[in-house]
């Protein structure tokens, strides 16, 4: 039997109140960031860039800055593993007192104070509120572990995917065409973010070609235009300068990068300036 058509004023009431209600859940650590996205809502964000940008760190440090005030977060980190990711952490929450190096290397035992007054806020502040989860899992699965997070905690989590070229999908999508297996992904990613009204933040990687772009365009986005389509908001991270310039600041371990939003459904575009510290994994917003 075929369903009868569903005017808009047998729904209104529920569309009504989604759209006056429409204002962030929850607010990001880093201000520029946070103004230029609008705050956190029910949105797809994309986090894209070339290699040495710092996507996964900035987004890293977004998500242990919403556990830290009080959001459950589900972190999918499909490349890599957690124990790294937790060091990162403790450094940013050592506040200068420890660097990735001296974590990993032979002055760890040096640092072990440090490490250890780290280690106790990251168990109060943080850990409490995050799941790094390194087991692939496709978005059916993320999605029932929303509704598992929401009904559990009462509040809905936010979910940051690294990176959406790493979702699992059916193998005979991905060696029919790995762009219809992203497509499949983004999918996913979107029926998450409107059914369960969760923000969803995804790492993306970006096509060779687009490497060295102060702004790359939104056909740069890796493997498909599903990414570009299926988004509210795009996030680009680049190295700034051009040429020797550029390369000379990608090896510096404080790098000035610029954060470009290339797409917002919602509103308008614009840019922020950072600065990447990569000896103690955080973003910082560089200085006037």
């Amino acid at each position: 039997m075929t369903a009868g058509v569903e005017f808009e004023s047998a729904v209104l009431d529920e569309h009504l109140r989604k759209a006056l209600s429409d204002r962030p859940i929850a607010h990001l650590c880093l201000n520029g960031v946070d103004v230029l996205l609008g705050g956190v809502r029910p949105r797809l964000v994309i986090i894209c860039g070339e290699p040495g940008a710092g996507k996964t760190t900035l987004a890293h440090q977004l998500a242990d800055g919403l556990a830290q005030d009080g959001r459950p977060v589900l972190f999918y980190s499909f490349e890599i593993a957690a124990p790294p990711l937790v060091g990162k952490s403790l450094v940013r929450l050592s506040e200068g007192t420890l660097d990735v190096a001296s974590l990993a290397g032979n002055d760890a035992i040096e640092c072990a104070d440090q490490a250890q007054r780290a280690a106790e806020r990251y168990r109060n502040e943080i850990a409490p509120r995050i799941a790094i989860i390194e087991r692939p899992s496709d978005p059916v699965e993320i999605g029932a572990l929303v509704g598992i997070c929401e009904r559990e905690t009462g509040i809905k989590p936010a979910v940051f995917v690294d990176y959406v070229q790493l979702l699992p999908t059916q193998a005979d999508q991905m060696a029919a065409d790995e762009r219809l297996a992203i497509k499949a992904s983004v999918a996913g990613l979107r029926r998450i973010v409107n059914s369960h009204e969760v923000p969803v933040f995804a790492i993306s990687s970006i096509n060779r070609t687009s490497y060295g772009k102060a702004v790359a365009g939104l056909d740069s986005l890796g493997g498909s235009s599903a990414v570009e389509y299926a988004s509210d908001q795009i996030v680009y991270l680049a190295v700034d300068g051009k040429g020797d310039e550029r390369r000379e600041n990608l090896a510096k371990p404080q790098r000035p990068v610029t954060a470009t939003l290339l797409k917002n459904r919602y509103g308008a575009t614009g840019s922020v300036r950072l600065v990447f510290d990569a000896e103690h994994a955080c973003f910082r917003e560089a200085e006037r």
